[in-house]
């Protein structure tokens, strides 16, 4: 009679060689379900970043193009105000009469704020002009635009004549509320200026200023006029925030 088969030489040395066999294939099963998860789960995370990315991308375009759309529309209103206030002046004088929607930001460097040119209807419509702000102290915001901005109502201001004598410098520099050197570095040194603030959603937003070389163009009765046409932009402006 036959030994029974598990009794029968190098039986047990197979099923041992057998079952290291399985474990192997058992653990590169599972090393490649592993990997073939973590490429899907990579994968997936890619794409989802990706579509993030993309969808950040379209919205900086489309916030973007709103904002430059604002800004051309704003400049035209800025341009029927000019052509509404100044409609003595004769066309080759023009140029010293300006409008100017002045923005509230925050300096560089975090330290304070200032107002910069939003958009400006007249000469210089890309000067780096900027007038340093303060919500406190009114000593510390320049120019007559700061000053509106710190009372945050109309204002309007008639300068002394501006001359080259040091005396005629600081004349002109404090009734503009600026320093002297700040009154000597303007390209325009304008007679008269009025301006009035705008709000966005009831917060005070910027400043909208009318400026003149010549005395006469802008009076303290045609105030109203800028308020009405600043009322106007601080609509636009919320119409223009999502």
């Amino acid at each position: 009679m036959p030994a029974p088969f598990w009794k029968r030489p190098g039986f047990w040395g197979r099923v041992e060689f057998a079952a290291a066999v399985a474990a192997l294939a058992s653990g590169v099963i599972a090393v490649w379900d592993q990997l073939t998860g973590a490429i899907w789960g990579s994968a997936f995370a890619a794409a989802v970043l990706l579509a993030n990315v993309r969808q950040r991308r379209l919205e900086k375009k489309e916030r973007e193009e709103r904002e430059e759309f604002v800004k051309r529309v704003v400049g035209a209103v800025l341009e029927g105000l000019r052509s509404e206030y100044f409609t003595k002046v004769d066309e080759e004088d023009r140029h010293n009469h300006r409008v100017t929607l002045f923005v509230c930001q925050t300096r560089a460097g975090g330290d304070g704020k200032e107002l910069r040119i939003y958009r400006r209807a007249g000469s210089f419509p890309s000067s780096p002009t900027a007038w340093r702000v303060d919500d406190d102290e009114p000593g510390r915001c320049e120019g007559v635009a700061g000053r509106v901005w710190f009372h945050g109502t109309k204002r309007t201001v008639e300068l002394p004549e501006w001359s080259e004598d040091t005396a005629g410098k600081e004349a002109y520099a404090a009734k503009g509320f600026v320093g002297p050197i700040q009154a000597e570095n303007l390209k325009v040194k304008s007679k008269v200026l009025s301006g009035t603030v705008v709000r966005v959603f009831g917060r005070k937003w910027g400043v909208l200023m009318l400026d003149s070389r010549t005395a006469g163009f802008i009076l303290p009765a045609e105030e109203h006029v800028v308020e009405r046409y600043a009322a106007l932009i601080g609509r636009m402006l919320e119409e223009g925030d999502p």
